[in-house]
């Protein structure tokens, strides 16, 4: 398994350096890790990313003296993403958080075909993985694409058996109980099946009132795992290796009070995003910005007042450590 868009192996590199295939064929299998900017109960059940995610870049809102007052507002987060955005946003990155509602990441695959112990063709394809969520919804959904099939000299990939297994490996508390939708899991499909598919579809649905923490909060948290095994066809072997786990992505049930559902609570994705303030003339949160920005950088001037630049006090007027919108991190830029 490699990055997207990886630079397919070379097979005449393969078949006049045996060595380099005895090194893809004993490698081990990377171990799946979970977005960097996990949080909660999930980011001690596996390794984290080494790099931050992949971030969506919102489009610039109107200057505030072009708007009535009245419709000041912050944008809605996104909670859709295509599959052209999913694969802009791995170009460099093993994950891409659109927002709190929308992330997806992927795998490349690769296959060195064998006769008689030696490479005679190649295959690749490539996965995505794309998690959404709906507003007030306790549906999440994993939508699969197969993109990017390319095969080179003698193989067999047309009938090798692609199988996918998308599960939740870890709960919080374990004995919540939910529902599956969407395809049945595991599924296997041929590499020409999976050429003329369009996507495949899994849903999660967690009901209230199962959460760990009190009853006001409602909190469940889990791991979802997808993982894709490969198995050649007959008469054929491959190297270096069978599938694996691709990544994790860590949802999350919760409910409070403010929320318009708040009896039923809904999802998301248990990940810090940033919620950018700009103190340019004319941002429509500028007095926000410039608010948060005093906290950070004059705390003697703070009620009650802080004298260490950068840390306000906890109950200053001016905090930078406010919760902002459902646990989104506010930044201010200039």
């Amino acid at each position: 398994m490699r990055q997207v868009n990886a630079e397919p192996l070379d097979l005449e590199e393969l078949q006049q350096q045996p060595s380099k295939l005895r090194g893809l064929s004993s490698g081990e299998t990377a171990q799946a890790v979970l977005p960097r900017e996990t949080l909660g109960r999930a980011k001690t059940y596996a390794p984290l990313a080494t790099e931050d995610s992949a971030r969506y870049q919102p489009p610039i809102r109107k200057p505030l003296d072009s708007r009535a007052p009245t419709a000041i507002s912050l944008p809605e987060p996104p909670r859709t993403m295509t599959k052209q955005e999913c694969i802009a946003g791995l170009a460099t990155k093993t994950f891409y958080i659109k927002s709190r509602y929308a992330m997806c990441s992927g795998k490349q695959f690769e296959q060195v075909w064998l006769r008689n112990g030696k490479p005679v063709g190649t295959s690749q394809f490539d996965v995505l993985a794309i998690g959404t969520i709906p507003k007030n919804s306790r549906t999440i959904t994993i939508t699969y694409y197969f993109t990017d099939f390319t095969a080179a000299k003698e193989n067999g990939a047309a009938a090798m058996g692609i199988t996918t297994k998308g599960s939740i490996t870890h709960l919080w508390p374990s004995t919540a109980a939910y529902t599956q939708g969407g395809v049945t899991m595991p599924f296997t499909r041929t590499w020409s099946q999976l050429l003329g598919a369009d996507t495949y579809k899994h849903t999660l649905t967690v009901p209230a009132g199962q959460g760990s923490d009190s009853a006001k909060t409602d909190l469940i948290a889990a791991v979802y795992v997808p993982n894709i095994s490969i198995k050649a066809p007959p008469a054929w072997t491959t190297e270096p290796i069978t599938g694996g786990d691709l990544f994790m992505l860590p949802p999350r049930w919760d409910k409070a009070p403010y929320l318009p559902n708040a009896a039923a609570g809904a999802a998301s994705w248990a990940v810090v995003t940033p919620l950018k303030y700009s103190t340019a003339a004319g941002a429509p949160e500028r007095e926000v910005a410039l608010h948060i920005q005093k906290a950070f950088t004059t705390p003697g001037m703070t009620q009650p007042s802080h004298g260490q630049e950068g840390s306000p006090r906890q109950g200053s007027r001016a905090r930078a450590d406010a919760p902002v919108l459902g646990h989104q991190t506010p930044g201010v830029e200039p």
